[in-house]
């Protein structure tokens, strides 16, 4: 059977932004390493590393170097884009299409059928709260009236929608309740191979958050509870640093001052550290390997693929209850849970955490236990091929 799959991916070497597109690179990676019977087609949209890996032969790459990220909906990089994936689609003539963004849909030929698309977040749900000032309004409107009527096209088009985590399926519109299947993206497993030493208590606790600099990651909710944390135990303060690594978006600056300016403003400089642009996957894996706590304290999700990271590194999770964050972590045995926005009930958890190594051991391990089971490329690979098979049969 011969599989197309579209997405966005800037490199293999290069640290990627956003779920879709980590979630792609490590879909690719997994099944080269893995095998398949199938021959994947593999579009890379907005590929920026000067060479391609070599994979197995069951995988072509196609790279393309356009990138509509933040352009028009109707620019010349959607043309030239439409033009390049109709001459692929006419070489390799798939059985099957897969998009991780359904905005993707409009790239594809019209007479293309058997569509399913990957669905990683409540995009319907999320507008107000990634562009929550009023003066991001006609950015707003422009992603009501145009992006998220180009998505939900794209999922009435698909004869399947493929949810990360099964919060999505539970939480689809009506209008756009297809056949839905649940799959867990995989997992690198370079965060699973992680070793920690646990025989030494460390003098410094390091506590670490990943995402993108973007209002609905909530990192106000982590510094408010930082800040809580050490009205309550004072005397943790020579003992925490927290780093916060996020990649820096140009139309959202205002929110990185913000967030500088509350640090300034609680007098936290000495304690946070900001990567707003880290180097390689590399050193994100030393980011993961050298911290000891990993919090998340969103305002949306679908399923973060920091979380899972952070689950295989077997780092013990704080994180808001939202999305399908539920879904993986159970409460006081792989992670602790607090509501959105809570910043008291997030400097209770961390100052439990913190306190008691054993227990911060314990949610690690079952934390990687769970990872492991769920989210490994092997797991990954076989789910996936059932899948393949079912969707086969409806053709």
């Amino acid at each position: 059977m011969r599989i197309l799959i579209i997405g966005q991916l800037k490199g293999f070497h290069i640290p990627v932004s956003g779920g879709p597109e980590r979630a792609f690179k490590n879909q690719i990676i997994a099944f080269s390493k893995y095998g398949s019977k199938h021959t994947f087609t593999a579009v890379l949209i907005g590929f920026k590393e000067p060479q391609i890996p070599s994979f197995s032969q069951s995988i072509l790459l196609y790279p393309t170097r356009y990138d509509f990220i933040d352009k028009p909906v109707f620019s010349v990089y959607i043309m030239h884009l439409r033009k390049k994936i109709k001459d692929i689609v006419e070489d390799t003539e798939p059985d099957l299409v897969f998009l991780h963004d359904p905005f993707y849909i409009m790239l594809l030929p019209h007479n293309i059928s058997n569509i399913s698309t990957f669905l990683h977040g409540p995009f319907w749900l999320q507008g107000t709260i990634i562009y929550s000032r009023y003066l991001d309004f006609t950015r707003l409107l422009y992603r009501k009236l145009i992006i998220e009527k180009m998505n939900r096209i794209g999922l009435k088009k698909s004869n399947n929608i493929i949810c990360v985590t099964k919060y999505l399926k539970e939480v689809l519109p009506q209008d756009i309740k297809l056949k839905t299947l649940v799959l867990e993206n995989p997992v690198d497993e370079k965060f699973l191979n992680i070793v920690r030493n646990p025989f030494r208590e460390k003098e410094v606790i390091t506590i670490l958050t990943v995402g993108r600099f973007a209002p609905v990651k909530g990192y106000e909710t982590l510094l408010y509870g930082i800040n809580r944390l050490l009205k309550i135990a004072p005397y943790l303060r020579s003992r925490i640093r927290v780093r916060i690594v996020a990649l820096y978006q140009r139309s959202f600056d205002w929110y990185y001052r913000k967030i500088q300016r509350l640090i300034n403003l609680f007098n936290l400089n000495n304690l946070f550290e900001i990567i707003a642009n880290i180097p390689s996957d590399k050193a994100l894996l030393k980011e993961y390997s050298s911290a000891d706590i990993y919090v998340h304290s969103s305002f949306s999700e679908g399923l973060p693929n920091a979380i899972q990271e952070a689950m295989a590194s077997q780092l013990p999770i704080i994180a808001s209850r939202v999305g399908g964050i539920p879904d993986v972590i159970s409460n006081g045995y792989n992670g602790l849970l607090f509501e959105p926005g809570d910043a008291h009930s997030l400097a209770e958890h961390l100052l439990k955490v913190i306190d008691n190594k054993d227990y911060r051991e314990a949610l690690g391990k079952n934390a990687r236990q769970t990872a492991a089971f769920r989210w490994h490329p092997h797991v990954y690979t076989e789910r996936f091929e059932k899948i393949l098979g079912n969707l086969y049969e409806q053709i």
